[in-house]
């Protein structure tokens, strides 16, 4: 009988399908570089330094944005399950709001977020539980940024991620530096799946807006290599004082945790 069909979507909606090339996702990581400074700089967003909290007050505000930017289309969500790697969370992606879009010949619905991303503080949270270099990689779970894309735990089906980082201490140059240096620590170190070619470039940066954008090409275990946009934002946090010289991986002394 009619009366015990269900309805394919919501009642009364229309479902269009856009089509976008590969570079039309650009177009969105520029219009999330572009809106951090204005949500950092918010005077109604409550004071907030937690990763989930930031997270999710920016979330909010790139959804308050994407109608005067044209990107009405999409809809932003935080800690949305990744549909290629089963119990695992993306903590921030955007989705067709009421749409298909289709990106150069693959289908996201709803259910199926276009973009991958990470957020994460820098420096990480002091806790018996938590490592220094959790932007990168961790020893004992993985928890690391960059080591969840690589190893295919986030965005296994995509071919472009996109990290968020939350300066709290320190400057952005000090932990791009910082940064690059861990990369080659873990690389001399011998830990799998890293080398010199997974540092980042800069690729723009506002001294005024104190934001910065990198880019990395990361190698994957399992899958095509992913290219990863690192989108950072300072705070508004002064800076640390100068750390001691690197440390190798295994145990020897290093910097402080606060510090790159």
């Amino acid at each position: 009988m009619l009366a015990d069909e269900t309805a394919a979507g919501p009642v009364g909606s229309l479902s269009p399908t856009l089509h976008r090339p590969s570079a039309w996702l650009e177009t969105v990581i520029d219009f999330i570089y572009g809106q951090l400074a204005g949500w950092r700089d918010d005077h109604g967003r409550p004071a907030a330094t937690a990763e989930t909290r930031l997270t999710s007050q920016l979330c909010q505000f790139l959804n308050s944005a994407t109608r005067t930017a044209g990107l009405d289309m999409i809809v932003f969500q935080t800690e949305v399950p990744d549909p290629g790697a089963g119990g695992r969370t993306l903590d921030l992606v955007p989705g067709p709001r009421g749409c298909m879009i289709w990106i150069d010949g693959r289908r996201h619905s709803l259910y199926d977020p276009i973009l991958p991303i990470e957020c994460k503080r820098l420096p990480t949270p002091l806790a018996k539980d938590r490592e220094r270099r959790e932007y990168l990689h961790t020893q004992k779970r993985t928890t690391g940024g960059m080591q969840r894309f690589k190893s295919g735990a986030h965005g296994s089906a995509h071919g472009v991620g996109v990290m968020i980082g939350y300066v709290q201490t320190g400057t952005l140059e000090k932990w791009l530096a910082g940064i690059n240096r861990w990369i080659r620590v873990l690389t001399r170190a011998g830990i799998k799946g890293w080398s010199h070619r997974d540092g980042l470039r800069r690729v723009a940066g506002d001294a005024t807006l104190r934001i910065a954008r990198h880019r990395s090409k990361n190698a994957r275990t399992s899958a095509a290599p992913i290219t990863l946009h690192h989108l950072w934002i300072d705070m508004g946090a002064t800076p640390a004082p100068t750390a001691a010289p690197a440390s190798t991986t295994h145990g020897t002394k290093g910097h402080s945790p606060t510090s790159p």
